[in-house]
């Protein structure tokens, strides 16, 4: 994997024509800065990769978990490393993005903790809801199947008295 990803950093170095974009590496086992990054992003195998926005001190950082040849690094690149709507980069966000965004940098932390906590549950009660109303309509397609089966066995049993009565005439 090592040659696709370098590969992958020569093109966005000397190809791409995008200088927004980094391709680097991070040796987690010799060196001691390394070593600390690896634990600050919790990297427990090798190798791991990470992609999104490292600002804010990599906090938008994702683990990667796709192929590993040139040609699947770079198509999920070429589709993934765009600007993200970030508070550090207004400029890639949509209007209402960055409107939300703006409204929530106003905010102070207790607040923006009590937004954060009234979204997720929100998120919470609209599964909920989801999962209650799936159980229903299961339950009603169950009924239906049921019916679908009963009226299936009485027509076929009737398609068999039907076909011995005209084997007889």
């Amino acid at each position: 994997m090592a040659k696709a990803w370098n590969e992958l950093a020569m093109y966005y170095n000397e190809e791409s024509g995008r200088d927004d974009v980094l391709i680097g590496s991070i040796d987690c086992t010799n060196s001691p800065h390394g070593k600390n990054l690896c634990a600050k992003f919790k990297i427990m195998g090798l190798p791991t990769l990470m992609f999104g926005d490292a600002s804010y001190s990599g906090v938008y950082l994702e683990e990667y978990g796709g192929g590993k040849t040139f040609g699947e690094l770079k198509a999920f690149a070429l589709e993934a490393l765009l600007p993200q709507c970030t508070p550090g980069n207004l400029d890639a966000c949509s209007s209402d993005d960055r409107n939300a965004m703006q409204t929530y940098m106003a905010m102070s932390y207790g607040q923006l903790n009590a937004k954060f906590e009234s979204t997720v549950q929100k998120l919470q009660e609209l599964d909920e809801a989801f999962s209650i109303r799936f159980k229903e309509l299961q339950k009603v397609y169950d009924g239906n199947l049921l019916e679908k089966e009963l009226q299936n066995t009485e027509t076929r049993r009737n398609i068999k008295l039907i076909k011995e009565v005209m084997a007889l005439k």
